[in-house]
C-alpha cells in the first residue's frame, strides 16, 4: 500500500500509518503540494473530517511556517447553523507567496508547511463544547483543537528540518492571530537551528475590537481552552484566566524574547468585515 498518493493534484500521506516512515520531507515530490494527516489530538470542528497539514517542499535550509485564515466559531450560530470558519481543511493554492514559479516571490524556493484551519480558534484551543439543539433533546460536539493541530505540524517540522538559514513565520486573517499567538513557541523551538535570521509576518488581523463593557477583550481566550496550553509568559497566563489576554500582548512577549529577529504587521486602516 502506497502511503504517498496523488490527490486532486495534492499528494497525501498518513502519519498514523507505521508504512509511512514518519513522512520524510525527503520523499516529497519537489515544489508539489503534500497534505499530511498527523492523527492523534488533532481535530477540525465537527470531528468527521481529519486535520492536515500541507507541505511545499523546497530549499532544506529554509522554511516558511505559516497559518491559514479561516474564520472564527465561538457559539451553537457560528459553529454549527452557520459556521464562519472552515470546518474542514482546505488546501492552500499555487498562488501568492504560494506561487513557486513567479520571479518575484521572494519564498519561491522555501519549503513550506502550513497549518491548515478548520477549527476556528485561531490556533490556540484546547476545548470541546457540547451545544444543545434548540427545541430537541439532542446535543452537538463542537471539537476545537487548533493549538493541537498546530503543535502536531510544529513537530513534524522539527523532525524534518534540523538547521535552517532562514526562518519565516506568517499567517493571514484568523491565522495572522495564529502567528501572533504562537510566534514565541515556534521561535523558540528553532532558535539554535537557524544560522541566518527568523522573521514573523503577521498580515491582516490585529485582534482588536471596540470595547464592549460586557465582554472582557480576552473572553474568546478563555471560551477556546486557550488558557490551558503550554504557549504562554507566566504573565500572559495570568492575563488569560483573568479575561483580559490580547493577541498583541503575546506577540510582544515574542518581541522581547527574540529582540533581533523581525517582526512585521500588514493590515488596512478599516476593514469591512
Amino acid at each position: 500500500q502506497e502511503t504517498l498518493a496523488q490527490v486532486s493534484s495534492s499528494y497525501s500521506c498518513n502519519l498514523t500509518d507505521p508504512a509511512s516512515n514518519g513522512c520524510p520531507l525527503a520523499d516529497m515530490p519537489l515544489n508539489q503540494s503534500t497534505l499530511v494527516l498527523p492523527g492523534g489530538q488533532t481535530a477540525c470542528v465537527d470531528g468527521s473530517a481529519p486535520f492536515r497539514f500541507q507541505v511545499f517542499p523546497g530549499d532544506s535550509d529554509k522554511l516558511l511556517f505559516y497559518f491559514q485564515g479561516g474564520g472564527s466559531c465561538f457559539d451553537y450560530e457560528t459553529s454549527v447553523v452557520d459556521p464562519q470558519c472552515m470546518t474542514e481543511t482546505v488546501p492552500l493554492e499555487h498562488d501568492g507567496i504560494f506561487n513557486r514559479g513567479d520571479p518575484g516571490n521572494p519564498f519561491a524556493t522555501y519549503t513550506v508547511i502550513a497549518v491548515l484551519s478548520c477549527d476556528g480558534s485561531s490556533y490556540a484551543g484546547n476545548v470541546t463544547h457540547v451545544y444543545a439543539v434548540p427545541n430537541t433533546s439532542e446535543t452537538v460536539s463542537v471539537m476545537q483543537m487548533g493549538y493541537w493541530n498546530a503543535r502536531a505540524t510544529l513537530d513534524w517540522a522539527l523532525v524534518q528540518m534540523p538547521a535552517l538559514q532562514n526562518l519565516v513565520v506568517a499567517g493571514c486573517s484568523a491565522g495572522s492571530l495564529g502567528t501572533q499567538l504562537w510566534a514565541r513557541t515556534v521561535l523558540g523551538s528553532f532558535a539554535d537551528r537557524v544560522s541566518g535570521g527568523m522573521s514573523v509576518i503577521a498580515d491582516s488581523a490585529l485582534g482588536v475590537a471596540p470595547p464592549d463593557p460586557d465582554t472582557p477583550p480576552g473572553a474568546m481566550f478563555v471560551l477556546m481552552g486557550a488558557c490551558t496550553v503550554p504557549l504562554w509568559t507566566p504573565q500572559f497566563l495570568e492575563s488569560c484566566w483573568s479575561g483580559t489576554a490580547t493577541a498583541e500582548q503575546a506577540y510582544v512577549d515574542a518581541m522581547q524574547e527574540y529582540p533581533d529577529s523581525a517582526f512585521a504587521i500588514i493590515t488596512a486602516k478599516e476593514d469591512s468585515v
